[in-house]
């Protein structure tokens, strides 16, 4: 509650709440990564594929739409959304570096490789 009165003081236009304003309203395992149902306050874009393992990608990806939303002022178009978050990958976190064999990089953290 503290943060709602801290940001409700500010002299933004609107503040947009996660869970009530926007929100992922389904989050699925899927090939690839996760499939998403993401909502906004302009209305829920359903079937977004997002190429990133980990639940928090789902929550990364509903406050970037949000925010995307929020600075355009406007609904985006379904299929740009799906388009936009199709390509979107975090290299060397947790990376599938292609070879012979499965590689997995975490390079974001060290220089160390693991071969599978």
């Amino acid at each position: 509650e503290d943060l709602r009165a801290l940001l409700g003081a500010t002299p933004a236009a609107h503040t947009w709440w996660r869970g009530v304003d926007f929100d992922v309203d389904q989050s699925i395992l899927a090939l690839g990564g996760r499939s998403l149902s993401l909502r906004t306050p302009s209305g829920v874009v359903e079937d977004v594929l997002v190429p990133l393992h980990g639940d928090h990608q789902s929550d990364n990806a509903a406050v970037a739409l949000a925010a995307a939303e929020a600075f355009f002022h406007r609904r985006l178009d379904d299929a740009v959304v799906r388009a936009g978050f199709a390509p979107v990958e975090v290299p060397g976190r947790f990376e599938v570096v292609r070879g012979d064999k499965a590689t997995l990089g975490i390079l974001g953290f060290s220089s160390h490789l693991r071969t599978i």
